[in-house]
């Protein structure tokens, strides 16, 4: 039972998502040429797994995270990825780099700072050919005054086959060990790395490589870190074995893309028939920890957050607490209003019982539980508190915007951005 709160305020840190402030910046510029026999037109960042580009899936994890804006560093076939990604993901907005000729993996930084465009100190630099779930909290407190960059490690068992890193007991760096045909257990590179603005500030505006000139240097001065993942999976796809294994992966992992949440490039949407516009509620219920609660959908097994249709005759205030106390169990109090939400890019759905296509305005609100258990509905296959740092990355993508509005506070109001 949920005791009587309603005289408290649900309790939202000013750090809760992990990300907050951060910028991420993209290294997805590399041709990819080892893939090239199966993608020989299109750019490794929008290699499709399962049926949809890799670089949404890394997109849509790290909104839910949230980045407060991206840098795509782009090269071989950039037009394209700007085609289909556009200037904004999910109310995110995306910044451009394009490099004209190949300029390694630490050269692209050099060339989006000369052109103004990192804004934020640190930054989150990913590299866009892996799939890995760091602890970003742990990466931002290794980040100390000891060290100018975090690199997320992780255990794997063929490590030797990338290059294996050398790491201290109190977590520094001290070696890169050069790749080897045997393979042996050891750490490695997950390619997510938290750095300090400051020190590429030395990278020249050329071809130059993080892994074999700028950590080597950054370790040698013992200002490199690893945060250590022992057990997290972790899909490097930039070989044509990995990458036809991917599609496995990803299924193992429940990040297979659902008929219910087509993708839409920018622009214009195209004629859909039948599709009708529905005005909604969503409500995001957080307690007095800070954990919010969350409901995996039997209609799809991806997570979301609660509402439904406004009925005629209803107040906004009365769906909300009609539709959460149906699909939780849980009596509310309605804390402030978040925002109307309406971009149909992100918000069109097909349902998979009927094959209804309807697109999600909803009014989105902020709501505390005050009392009540926790009691499944026959739309939901589990109910869940979480840490809004660990909410999972199938978040279904009408909820993303509504979520990082709930707990990014001074992020633009969606209704006018």
């Amino acid at each position: 039972m949920i005791p009587e709160i309603s005289a408290q305020q649900p309790v939202i840190s000013k750090t809760a998502l992990p990300l907050d402030g951060v910028q991420a910046v993209i290294l997805a510029g590399g041709r990819g040429t080892r893939l090239a026999s199966l993608l020989p037109d299109i750019p490794k960042p929008l290699a499709p797994i399962c049926g949809r580009p890799y670089l949404f899936y890394l997109l849509d994890y790290l909104a839910i995270r949230g980045v407060s804006s991206f840098v795509l560093c782009t090269g071989w076939l950039g037009e394209k990825i700007r085609s289909v990604v556009g200037d904004e993901w999910l109310s995110v907005p995306v910044f451009y780099s394009h490099e004209e000729e190949p300029l390694g993996t630490a050269g692209p930084l050099a060339l989006a700072n000369s052109r103004g465009l990192l804004a934020t100190d640190p930054l989150l630099v990913v590299n866009a050919d892996t799939w890995f779930l760091p602890n970003f909290r742990l990466m931002h407190q290794l980040l100390d005054q000891t060290a100018d960059a975090v690199i997320a490690a992780v255990h794997h068992p063929s490590a030797t086959r990338f290059g294996a890193l050398q790491i201290s007991t109190d977590n520094y760096i001290q070696k890169f060990l050069e790749k080897k045909i045997e393979n042996s257990a050891g750490w490695i590179n997950a390619g997510f790395y938290l750095i300090r603005r400051g020190v590429l500030r030395g990278i020249p505006v050329a071809h130059s490589s993080l892994e074999r000139e700028f950590f080597p240097k950054l370790a040698a001065r013992g200002r490199l870190r690893a945060a250590l993942h022992p057990h997290a999976p972790f899909l490097d796809f930039g070989t044509p074995d990995d990458y036809l294994r991917a599609p496995v992966f990803f299924r193992e992992q429940g990040l297979e893309p659902h008929s219910m949440f087509p993708d839409f490039s920018p622009g214009p949407i195209p004629p859909i028939p039948g599709l009708e516009a529905r005005l909604g509620v969503c409500t995001v219920v957080v307690d007095n920890n800070g954990q919010v609660l969350l409901d995996l959908r039997s209609d799809c097994h991806r997570w979301a957050l609660f509402g439904g249709r406004l009925e005629a005759g209803e107040s906004v205030e009365q769906t909300a607490y009609r539709e959460t106390c149906e699909e939780t169990g849980l009596q509310i109090r309605i804390v402030r209003f978040l925002g109307f939400f309406s971009k149909p890019r992100w918000r069109i759905v097909c349902y998979p019982n009927n094959s209804d296509w309807r697109q999600l305005n909803d009014v989105a609100i902020l709501t505390a539980p005050i009392r009540g258990s926790l009691t499944l509905s026959q739309e939901s296959d589990e109910l869940r508190w979480f840490d809004p740092a660990e909410v999972p990355p199938n978040l279904i993508r009408p909820a993303i915007e509504i979520f990082r509005q709930a707990f990014l506070g001074s992020a633009t109001h969606p209704i006018l951005a």
